[in-house]
C-alpha cells in the first residue's frame, strides 16, 4: 500500500505541495493538477499490475475536486483507459479541504465507490469538522494527522488524543492509519491504541520509484509487535 505524492521540479530542487497548492487554488489551476495526479497515479498502478505487482495506491484529491460533476466519469474513464484495478485505488480527501457541498460530495463519492474504489479521510483530528465529515461522508479509512503522532513516545497528551481518535474510528467501523511514524516505539504505542495501519519514514521514505518488496522492520524478538 503506497500513497502518491506530488512534488514540483525547480531545477535540481523538489518543491513540496504546501508551497504551491494554495497558489494553484487561487489561480484556478487546481483542477488541472487534480487531473494530472489522477492520470499519472492510475496509469502507474495499472503498469505495476501488468508487471504482476498487486499494489494499492492512495491518491489525494483537493476539496474543489468534488465541485466537478465529471470527477466520477473521469476516474472511470482513466481506470478503463489504463487498465487499472479500481479495488486497489483509495482516494484521500483532506479534512481541512473546503468541500462546498457535502451532499453533492457524498453522491460523487458513492458513484466512485460503485466503481470499486475506496475513500480515506485525511488530517483526521485537526479540526472539529473531522467528526462531521466522518459522520456524513462514506469513507472506509481515517488517517490520524501526523501532528499527533510524530512525538508520540514523549507526549502523553498526544497519546491520549491518538487513543481517543482510534476509539472514534473503531466506533464508526472505520480502519485507521497513523501518519508520521518514525520509530519502533511509536509503532508499538499505535498498536496498543488499536490503530490499524501506519505510514512514515520508519515504514518507508518518499521515492521516485515504488519498491515492491516490503522492508523487514523487526528482528525475531520483536515479531510480537
Amino acid at each position: 500500500h503506497y500513497e502518491s505524492l506530488i512534488r514540483m521540479q525547480d531545477g535540481d530542487k523538489l518543491v513540496s505541495p504546501g508551497s504551491f497548492i494554495n497558489i494553484a487554488e487561487r489561480l484556478g489551476m487546481i483542477t488541472e493538477i487534480d487531473h494530472f495526479i489522477l492520470d499519472t497515479a492510475i496509469k502507474k498502478q495499472a503498469e505495476l499490475l501488468r508487471q504482476g505487482y498487486d499494489i494499492t495506491l492512495a491518491i489525494n484529491l483537493s476539496g474543489t475536486a468534488f465541485d466537478n460533476d465529471n470527477l466520477a466519469p473521469t476516474i472511470q474513464s482513466l481506470i478503463h483507459q489504463h487498465g487499472a484495478n479500481p479495488e486497489n485505488l483509495i482516494f484521500e480527501i483532506t479534512e481541512t479541504a473546503a468541500v462546498s457541498d457535502i451532499i453533492a460530495a457524498e453522491k460523487i463519492m458513492e458513484d466512485i465507490q460503485a466503481l470499486g474504489c475506496q475513500f480515506a479521510l485525511d488530517d483526521f483530528g485537526v479540526g472539529f469538522s473531522s467528526f462531521y465529515y466522518l459522520r456524513e461522508l462514506p469513507v472506509e479509512y481515517v488517517k490520524i494527522d501526523g501532528s499527533f503522532v510524530k512525538d508520540l513516545p514523549k507526549n502523553t497528551d498526544n497519546q491520549v488524543l491518538v487513543n481517543a481518535l482510534s476509539e472514534v474510528a473503531i466506533g464508526f467501523n472505520k480502519l485507521s492509519v497513523a501518519e508520521f511514524v518514525d520509530s519502533l516505539e511509536t509503532l508499538r504505542l499505535l498498536h496498543e491504541a488499536k490503530v490499524n495501519y501506519a505510514q512514515g519514514f520508519f515504514i518507508g521514505k518518499p521515492s521516485a520509484t515504488i519498491p515492491v518488496e516490503p522492508p523487514n522492520f523487526y528482528s525475531p524478538e520483536q515479531t510480537h509487535v
